[in-house]
């Protein structure tokens, strides 16, 4: 993991452009974090029993992440189930929390480069922090940090793919939703589980 420095920082307008492949790893940190976005508007829309580009649009009305996940168990709670609500904020929150917690990070940085680190990147907090702190990251930290992201977002796609088909509060006319198929054997399982 990165490791805490203590140089003298000097900013320059090219610093990512010295770092070119730190710089890509950066850039994919943050689309891992949007496909992270995408699956939550995902299950939003399970809750709301809708399309998932108006879940992301009601969705982006915010930029609060807690807000963001109280709506989603929200609409979990009210659309599928108790049970569904719950096993949400047990399970997911924890887990998106602190993938925007390292996404922020990346994302909102200040990187600069230092010749002491020939080939990394100096990551800065900048004035928001007291102590002016400063980090030092490898290829093997940004590599990290983006396989944690990959988890995350693939543990999400299992939880939304684990969502039965029906839940007793909505209609038998309802139609499935469009990623599950409808005479599903795994949908038939996951349905008599919650019940049973």
């Amino acid at each position: 993991m990165p490791q805490p420095v203590s140089i003298s920082i000097q900013l320059g307008v090219n610093d990512l452009g010295e770092r070119p492949e730190l710089a890509v790893m950066i850039a994919k940190i943050i689309l891992e974090w949007s496909k992270i976005e995408e699956q939550l508007a995902t299950i939003f829309a399970h809750g709301l029993h809708g399309e998932p580009a108006i879940s992301h649009a009601l969705l982006s009305c915010t930029s609060n992440l807690a807000t963001r996940l109280s709506m989603i168990q929200t609409a979990l709670t009210l659309g599928c189930s108790e049970a569904a609500g719950k096993e949400f904020a047990k399970d997911v929150v924890p887990k998106v929390r602190k993938a925007a917690k390292w996404r922020n990070k990346i994302a909102h940085g200040i990187w600069t480069i230092h010749e002491k680190y020939p080939d990394d990147l100096i990551w800065c907090a900048g004035t928001m922090s007291p102590t002016l702190a400063s980090e030092r990251y490898t290829k093997k930290d940004f590599l990290e940090l983006w396989l944690r992201l990959l988890k995350a977002h693939e543990f999400l796609l299992t939880y939304a793919l684990a969502l039965p088909v029906r839940y007793p509060r909505r209609a038998s006319e309802d139609p499935v939703p469009f990623w599950r198929p409808a005479d599903s054997e795994a949908s038939a399982e996951s349905i008599a589980d919650r019940e049973g």
